[in-house]
């Protein structure tokens, strides 16, 4: 079996709100540059969702590799909102930032994720 692998935690820090009476970011937030990824400050949020991202990751049978998404309400209650099952991994993304939190590099985290693809074919294969 397939053991999950929390590679990071990150956060997206704005220095506005988008609009007023909206908590979400828009598109253009980004294109703007209002946003930025950073490794998540709270240690023990931090830890939650790793361990909540474990079981969300088992729940539904995503392979290789994802982005499970939450929010932090004020009392530090995680909020599951999605799972990327194929985040965008190009460098400075999210899943970029956090593999760096892991110690790979960018070419190191594209190496592993072809592996993993290789290694799940190759058992699929050998069944």
């Amino acid at each position: 079996t397939e053991c999950p692998m929390a590679l990071g935690v990150t956060e997206l820090k704005t220095e506005e709100r988008p609009f007023v009476g909206c908590s979400f970011l828009r598109n253009q937030d980004w294109e703007e540059g209002k946003v930025e990824i950073i490794p998540y400050s709270d240690r023990r949020v931090a830890a939650a969702a790793v361990s909540a991202g474990t079981a969300v990751y088992k729940a539904l049978g995503i392979r290789d590799y994802g982005r499970l998404d939450f929010r932090v309400d004020n009392s530090g209650q995680l909020l599951f909102i999605e799972a990327a099952t194929h985040p965008h991994i190009t460098p400075g993304s999210s899943f970029d930032i956090a593999a760096g939190l892991h110690g790979w590099s960018f070419s190191e985290m594209v190496r592993e994720l072809i592996s993993l693809a290789q290694y799940r074919y190759a058992q699929k294969n050998d069944a």
